[in-house]
């Protein structure tokens, strides 16, 4: 009898144990976040170190996924796991999933302990999909622990509610957003600083891809403030104290909006929506920004990164410029008019083309140029060098026919020079790897020269040529003749805009749709520089 009571209470205590175990759930499931949550319904804490999930789809792929030995689920608690290298969706979560989730293809997850006996498995969306998610919501059992799979608003790491949160009442707001240098500004306009560690920040493209982080430690707001989270792995740091936290990218042509959340997943802001289709689109490096601080009308304006948007941009006092580019070399070259050398680093040179697109590089840090010097950047992984001691630097290239304009910013957003633009459409055109180039350094006109890189612009007037000059061209009967050992030419009128450019291969070129008038023709003769005018 005493063998029996034993047996019993033995055989009492495994099942007690076992129900423990079984007690753990996979309870919700988020495929924007790429993380799924574990339940512990029973009533003492539990190791789960080395227990494992698995994802399967429905592709048939499995992937699985170990936790770390250690790993204590409380009792009635959560533990959040997420994948490797995106960004923890609440404080405390789990770095072990080296997998993804995809929202068209996941079908089921699992979970066993360290002896691989299966402790949930019940966790099921149906194959093909029964219960489908939109817009960065999850699927989570409809209430901690229940049967019922569902499509709920994402609660990682607290209880599955399927009734809508009330929204926060924190007037903290999306602000600007900037694709090109992949940077989201916040605006406080609360009259106290606002902690935001552990606030949710979901990005939402045209395309159904979504991507969301939790705010770091240290992410703090002042009141009335703003802060400027950027993505490091892709771009330098826009300003000062901007946090390095986002592990998405930003397109111009496929963001939706943004959708921030508190740390109890309640609604804080999801007002910054430039429509689906675009109703606000953005181009050469501008942002999407509220028109004033907060206020709900989405417009694009130049980048004011932790500043007001509606701050004047500033203009610095140093007199540098962009002095000359060539497309074909892929290089562009900077003229510093001061009596001293300035220190470069940190700078940031801007290309825009006339079908929007965009190009931004940063100059880098030690990067001095002399008074009265030049400096030459280029594009180390397509072209050549095109000088000793130009910089590699240049993630862009440049279009003979698609180019605009570059932009100067000094380390601190202020512009240094704006002023070398070629016009849209082109008013200035480059042939046979000519560059576009002030005339002289530092000067207003922009012609189409032969290429110096690093050294000066020295266009000399055709006036100067004639004065001096005896080697001359001539037109007759729509046929252009040039002396002997001619290689290259450029015809301008005597206003100075270029009407072509030529390389030779004789001594003639016909002109039959030349207009009437006089010209000044532009020779390299025997690798010398000639001018005279003609008359058509």
């Amino acid at each position: 009898m005493m063998r029996k009571k034993i047996f019993f209470t033995l055989t009492f205590i495994f099942v007690i144990c076992v129900w423990a175990q079984a007690a753990l759930y996979v309870n919700e499931v988020n495929s924007s976040g790429k993380w799924i949550e574990i339940y512990n319904d029973g009533a003492t804490e539990v190791n789960v170190g080395g227990y494992t999930v698995t994802r399967n789809n429905n592709d048939y792929t499995d992937n699985t996924a170990t936790l770390p030995d250690g790993t204590i689920i409380a009792a009635n608690g959560f533990i959040v796991l997420f994948q490797i290298g995106s960004g923890a969706p609440v404080t405390g979560a789990i770095a072990c999933l080296p997998f993804g989730i995809s929202t068209e293809k996941f079908w089921s997850a699992w979970l066993q302990d360290k002896q691989g006996n299966m402790v949930d498995n019940s966790f099921d969306v149906g194959f093909p999909q029964m219960v489908k998610v939109t817009e960065g919501k999850s699927w989570a059992r409809a209430s901690d622990g229940s049967q019922a799979i569902v499509a709920l608003d994402p609660t990682p790491g607290r209880t599955n509610t399927s009734g809508e949160l009330e929204p926060s009442e924190l007037k903290v707001f999306i602000n600007e957003v900037n694709s090109t240098g992949k940077w989201i500004e916040i605006y406080n306009d609360e009259d106290q600083a606002i902690d935001l560690e552990g606030f949710t920040l979901a990005r939402y493209n045209n395309d159904n891809a979504i991507a969301q982080i939790a705010l770091p430690a240290g992410a703090i707001i002042a009141a009335k403030g703003f802060l400027v989270l950027y993505q490091g792995e892709a771009v330098l740091s826009p300003v000062e104290g901007a946090i390095d936290c986002m592990t998405f990218g930003i397109s111009s042509d496929k963001f939706w909006y943004f959708v921030l959340r508190d740390t109890n997943s309640r609604l804080v802001d999801n007002t910054f929506n430039v429509g689906f289709p675009q109703t606000v689109t953005v181009f050469g490096g501008k942002s999407w920004a509220r028109e004033s601080d907060g206020s709900a009308t989405i417009v694009t304006f130049e980048p004011t990164p932790g500043k007001s948007n509606t701050s004047e941009i500033e203009i610095s006092e140093l007199k540098i410029f962009i002095n000359e580019v060539n497309a074909t070399g892929k290089w562009i070259e900077i003229y510093n008019d001061e009596d001293e050398a300035v220190d470069l680093g940190g700078y940031t040179v801007t290309r825009n083309n006339n079908d929007g697109g965009f190009g931004l590089a940063y100059i880098p840090a030690g990067t001095v140029i002399a008074a009265k010097g030049l400096l030459v950047l280029y594009q180390g992984g397509v072209a050549e060098l095109p000088i000793d001691g130009a910089i590699d630097c240049l993630p862009f290239g440049i279009s003979a026919n698609r180019f605009m304009n570059v932009l100067l910013k000094d380390d601190q957003g202020r512009i240094v020079d704006n002023t070398f633009d070629i016009g849209n459409p082109q008013t200035v055109i480059v042939f046979n790897g000519d560059s576009w180039a002030r005339k002289i350094n530092g000067d207003a006109t922009i012609m189409a020269l032969n290429p110096t890189p690093g050294e000066d612009n020295d266009w000399i007037t055709a006036v100067d040529f004639i004065k001096k000059d005896d080697i001359r061209a001539y037109i007759y009967a729509g046929t252009l003749y040039v002396p002997e050992n001619t290689s290259h030419i450029q015809l301008y009128t005597m206003s100075g805009k270029l009407m072509m450019s030529r390389y030779m291969n004789g001594t003639s070129l016909t002109l039959t749709t030349l207009p009437k008038g006089v010209y000044i023709v532009r020779m390299i003769v025997g690798g010398q520089a000639h001018a005279c005018t003609i008359k058509n």
